[in-house]
């Protein structure tokens, strides 16, 4: 998640059951979270032991047809432990989380819900009419300051074509044949690119700097790396892979971001420059123009420059317009986010470097082989105090990582016949009565 955290330190494989405060002792974010993510893990595994990877109570999320379309009941239903809640009944075709959904034509489907979780701080939360605003998660007596961001669940019903002669029953058999079409149609990623993190330091590092000559991180201030993949694609050392995946990196999580009040070709007058130089804007600096249905539909248009700003008006001059109509609608709650690099998914050919990709002041990355997809990242933290990034395994051989987000759950919900508009059903849905085995 996009957050402004110090570092993220919650890690189930250590059993931890809670977080304890010591006093007198200086309050850090990451042991707050920490303490979340305990209680949550604890309660969504309690749910998967009991229920098993889906299945809700009643009738929420049954799929009933309607010409040319399919409904989808209100309630709850749990997915992988995690509570998916419609608050009203919904049409597939205009579902809440889901601005552009796959058309309905002729076959057979497997309708299933794709679970997963985004951040939303008080720029996305907000609405920015005046006349229509209401209580939002940022202290309006505070004077402009946020305080924290949320986690936000979200829920998609997809189409999954489906292959068989005959349609699925509600047994273990047909549960499993679906995760092998998630698998087979590369839904979920049978070889997953994974990277591995270390900071060096550079050969003849003599130079005056505020660290220790001895660092291999040399950066002034200790920061919270984020490497994300922008364009997927498939990564082979030999470069044979296609299409080729790209990534973008931040020494600030991918958190500095500026609202945006409008947006005009390239363009841009933004509320803020940002609180100072090192999470403001600068001609040069690379951006990603975010809005809320660019981020649920995971979108990865081209990364632009800022060309020229007025630190009185607020107004950007980008390089160029963004390749699509992203920010130019205020309830998408549109943002300029800041970037310090891209390049592609590779390896570094200097023998010297072990194929190791340099970001800044040490930090290096490693890609191995395998599939990278939008949205896939990877944070590391970086201190002054030990000159090093934190990384699993020791710093001279650090291990390969799959990505920390973003996690997807799947749960398959109805069968789909559609014929000329004609929608017929049989449910897969899963009662919180009836269990898998």
């Amino acid at each position: 998640m996009k957050g402004d955290f110090s570092r993220w330190t919650f890690d189930p494989s250590k059993h931890y059951g809670r977080v304890l405060s010591l006093q007198g002792r200086v309050f850090l974010d990451a042991d707050s979270n920490e303490a979340h993510e305990l209680q949550l893990w604890h309660l969504r595994k309690l749910m998967q032991d009991l229920i098993g990877p889906h299945a809700g109570p009643g009738t929420g999320f049954e799929i009933t047809p309607v010409q040319g379309d399919f409904s989808i009941a209100a309630g709850s239903y749990y997915v992988n432990g995690i509570l998916c809640e419609n608050d009203t009944l919904a049409s597939y075709l205009k579902q809440p989380f889901l601005p552009k959904p796959e058309a309905l034509s002729n076959g057979s489907f497997i309708a299933y819900l794709d679970v997963w979780e985004r951040l939303v701080t008080y720029i996305e939360d907000e609405d920015r009419s005046p006349a229509e605003l209401g209580q939002t998660i940022r202290e309006v007596a505070l004077g402009g300051p946020d305080t924290a961001a949320r986690s936000q669940v979200v829920w998609q019903v997809r189409l999954l074509p489906f292959v068989s002669a005959s349609p699925p029953t509600n047994d273990e058999k047909s549960y499993q044949a679906f995760l092998k079409q998630l698998k087979d149609t590369r839904v979920v990623r049978t070889s997953v690119g994974k990277l591995k993190a270390r900071a060096r330091k550079p050969k003849g590092a003599d130079q005056p700097c505020p660290t220790n000559p001895d660092s291999r991180y040399r950066g002034p201030e200790n920061q919270l790396y984020r490497v994300e993949v922008h364009n997927k694609g498939i990564f082979l050392a030999d470069g044979s892979g296609a299409p080729k995946a790209t990534f973008k990196w931040s020494r600030e999580n991918g958190s500095v971001v500026f609202p945006i009040r409008s947006i005009e070709g390239a363009t841009v007058t933004l509320e803020t420059l940002g609180r100072d130089e090192r999470l403001g804007l600068k001609p040069g600096d690379l951006v990603e123009v975010v809005d809320d249905r660019y981020v649920l539909e995971n979108r990865a248009e081209p990364l632009l420059t800022v060309k020229s700003m007025d630190p009185e008006t607020f107004v950007v001059e980008l390089g160029s317009a963004p390749a699509s109509s992203v920010g130019s609608d205020p309830k998408d709650h549109p943002i300029l986010r800041r970037w310090e690099g891209t390049a592609e998914v590779s390896r570094n050919p200097d023998p010297a470097t072990d194929g190791y990709l340099t970001l800044e002041q040490g930090v290096e990355i490693y890609f191995n082989e395998g599939e990278y997809r939008t949205g896939d990242y990877w944070i590391m933290p970086a201190r002054t105090a030990t000159g090093d990034v934190e990384w699993p395994g020791p710093a001279t051989d650090p291990q390969l990582v799959e990505p920390h987000g973003i996690v997807h759950g799947y749960a398959p919900l109805a069968y789909l016949a559609v014929t000329g508009g004609s929608v017929t059903v049989a449910l897969m849905r899963r009662s919180i009565t009836v269990l898998w085995k």
